[in-house]
């Protein structure tokens, strides 16, 4: 939040979201590989956006310094729900929870509409094995049931 020049309660209803975090690194000098960072920044609101992870507010991205400069850090805090829209905005007027939405915003974050579709492909190819890996990881039938809906509709 702070290499954004951000703080706590920025979101959605502030007008606030991930093209905060595009102008951070596109504005930022000392961020490692800006072209690499904003497809990795966008594969996330992908993913976020796939799980339905509402709770996707600045505190849970944040950027580690290396001896090469700035960049993102591990994902974390990521949590499946159920809600129909983002915490932060995915473009620059929604926060509706879609890929849809996200994909037609791929001028925002930078990239072409190949390299928007290649990584919602990859992201939707993933989910598409959900269930398989609920499974494997002993989730009950219950909770797959709690969020089939939405993980099917990636």
């Amino acid at each position: 939040m702070t290499l954004a020049n951000l703080h706590d309660g920025c979101d959605a209803l502030t007008n606030n979201g991930y093209l905060d975090i595009v102008d951070c690194i596109v504005g930022n000098t000392g961020i490692v590989d800006v072209d690499k960072t904003l497809l990795e920044l966008y594969r996330r609101v992908a993913f976020n956006i796939a799980i339905g992870n509402h709770d996707d507010h600045f505190r849970n991205h944040g950027f580690l310094l290396s001896k090469d400069g700035w960049q993102l850090s591990p994902a974390y805090d990521l949590n499946p729900t159920n809600y129909r829209t983002q915490s932060l905005l995915i473009s620059s007027n929604s926060n509706e929870s879609s890929l849809e939405v996200l994909q037609d915003s791929c001028d925002e974050y930078m990239l072409s509409h190949t390299e928007a579709s290649t990584i919602i492909e990859n992201i939707q190819d993933c989910m598409s094995t959900w269930r398989d890996v609920a499974v494997k990881c002993g989730i009950s039938k219950t909770e797959q049931k709690r969020f089939e809906q939405r993980f099917e509709k990636s």
